[in-house]
């Protein structure tokens, strides 16, 4: 997996730089080029010290670890919490400032692509470090092995499974249509109206407008958004915790593991859904730090 996502970010960035000179190509797409090429990269970077351990048990290359993910790094003192703390938001407020900079100016979209991972990076790293303040930490490889599942392992499913459900609803929902004639041909006369109408927003909205104020129009879109969506992601975030739920693990320890977890599908979420680029670049990025915090605490 991680060869994959690294081969990708290799595709991604030579689009870019083919782009880059390219003065045709909008500025835009060739700035999302890059950032997807970093996201791709980072994400396949993150993937090799969980490739390592498990590869290092698999052979019984040396004793496995012990020690926890962070037990070099003293964070129980005050004194290096504040360090720490001081150090990540220094490392963010300049990220944050350069990017809002670089996103304005056409020819250095390019340049986005480190600070992009370092704003994203920084608060999600920050939060790891919050969470696990204090608590036992587990061993190297089971933190980068949660932390690889939530990165990967848990989108993939999740992203599998809701396609899974919006298909077999489109399915019921054609098959109840078809047992119904007169709602039936109500819907061919709206898909054609809709196929001849302008393509402007105004008049789209005036066609559909009616049928998306019925209440059962409604109730169905809340029961997949709020509902159907938000409990498969919740299930499958966390699917490093359930391959060791049978390991008797303490509160505490299944608590460190849920934050790595979460910290992998925060860190995953918010690279690719920042990775538009544009003027508002910062401003998502900002936004994107609480659904990390939301991510890492509901794991």
């Amino acid at each position: 997996t991680s060869a994959m996502l690294l081969l990708a970010a290799l595709v991604c960035l030579v689009v870019g730089l083919a782009q880059l000179f390219q003065p045709a190509t909008p500025n835009s797409l060739t700035t999302q080029s890059f950032l997807l090429a970093a996201g791709l990269g980072m994400c396949g970077a993150l993937l090799l010290p969980s490739a390592w351990y498990a590869t290092r048990r698999l052979f019984g290359w040396g004793k496995s670890s012990k020690t926890g993910l962070l037990s070099k790094v003293s964070l129980a003192n005050g004194r290096s919490w504040a360090t720490v703390t001081i150090v990540c938001f220094i490392l963010l407020a300049l990220a944050l400032l350069l990017g809002s900079f670089v996103s304005r100016n056409d020819r250095l979209g390019w340049l986005l692509a480190p600070l992009h991972m370092l704003a994203i990076g920084i608060p999600v790293l920050w939060l790891v470090l919050l969470g696990l303040r204090g608590l036992p930490h587990p061993s190297f490889q089971r933190s980068w092995g949660l932390f690889a599942s939530g990165l990967v392992i848990g989108p993939s499913l999740i992203l599998v499974i809701e396609l899974s459900v919006f298909v077999v609803a489109i399915i019921l929902w054609a098959i109840w249509v078809t047992s119904q004639p007169a709602l039936a041909a109500e819907i061919t006369e709206l898909a054609e109206r809709l196929q001849y109408a302008p393509p402007n927003e105004e008049t789209i909205l005036r066609i559909l407008g009616p049928y998306l104020m019925r209440p059962g129009t409604w109730l169905a879109a809340l029961l997949m958004v709020a509902g159907i969506v938000p409990l498969i992601e919740e299930i499958f975030k966390p699917i490093g915790l359930w391959f060791l739920a049978k390991r008797g693990l303490t509160p505490a320890e299944g608590f460190a593991g849920g934050v790595l977890s979460g910290a992998g599908f925060a860190l995953f979420e918010n690279l690719g859904n920042a990775s538009m680029g544009g003027e508002g670049w910062s401003a998502l990025v900002t936004v994107r730090i609480a659904t990390a915090l939301l991510h890492m605490l509901t794991t």
